[in-house]
C-alpha cells in the first residue's frame, strides 16, 4: 500500500512505491522483486478503505497466486 500515492502524488518530490521497491538495492536479490511477485493496492487504499476496495486487492493477490502457479 503506498499511502503516499493517496495523499502526495501531486507533490513533484513523490515517487511511487513500485519504482522505490525497483530502485532499492538491498532489495534486488529478493526473490518476489526478481520474479515481478509484487502485488500493489490500489493507489487511493489509505484514503479509501472500502469494501470495493479490498475485494480488489483480495482478487489481485488471488490472480497473482494463479499466475504464479503456471
Amino acid at each position: 500500500m503506498d499511502r503516499d500515492a493517496a495523499i502526495t502524488a501531486d507533490d513533484p518530490s513523490y515517487t511511487p512505491a513500485a519504482d522505490v521497491i525497483a530502485g532499492n538495492a538491498a532489495l534486488q536479490n529478493v526473490t518476489a522483486v526478481t520474479s515481478g511477485q509484487i502485488v500493489y493496492a490500489p493507489d487511493d487504499t489509505y484514503t479509501n478503505e472500502s469494501i470495493i476496495t479490498y475485494t480488489e486487492i483480495l482478487n489481485s493477490i488471488a490472480d497473482a497466486f494463479e499466475g504464479a502457479q503456471n
